[in-house]
């Protein structure tokens, strides 16, 4: 086994184990503090996504540590969980406002602040989409000699 592999190996470990701790530091969380209503209910949703993604990443690089084939996955799930969370902030950041959020201080920054956060939408839908799209095979050239 190469260094690569145990490298690769290393990563995976520190994926899965940053997954746990991440799921236990949502399950502990839930358990002590009521729940923030529909916000605070997605907010959980995407930790709780965000660290199977961790787990995931982290079983398939332990995969590819033991030289084991691995099955291509159907959808991007990163990029769809990027995409969400891009959505989720900026839904979040608008509907659910912290009361220390920055302001715009005139009708040109809120303009502005306002473009941003329709581009920002607009690219997590992107990435979710390009997630789901069906995966090309890669084209193999022939040896016709």
């Amino acid at each position: 086994m190469t260094a690569r592999y145990r490298f690769f190996q290393l990563l995976g470990l520190v994926s899965v184990i940053g997954g746990c701790v991440l799921g236990i530091a949502l399950i502990r969380m839930m358990l002590i503090s009521q729940l923030d209503g529909f916000w605070g209910a997605l907010k959980d949703l995407m930790v709780g996504a965000m660290a199977a993604y961790f787990i995931y990443i982290g079983l398939r690089a332990f995969r590819f540590g033991d030289s084991q084939e691995k099955p291509v996955p159907r959808f991007r799930w990163g990029r769809m969980l990027v995409g969400a969370l891009l959505i989720f902030t900026n839904a979040n950041n608008h509907f659910h406002p912290a009361p220390n959020l920055l302001k715009a201080s005139n009708q040109t920054q809120d303009m502005a602040m306002n473009v941003t956060a329709l581009a920002m939408s607009i690219a997590g839908l992107y990435l979710i989409v390009w997630g789901m799209l069906p995966r090309k095979e890669a084209k193999i050239p022939s040896l016709n000699v």
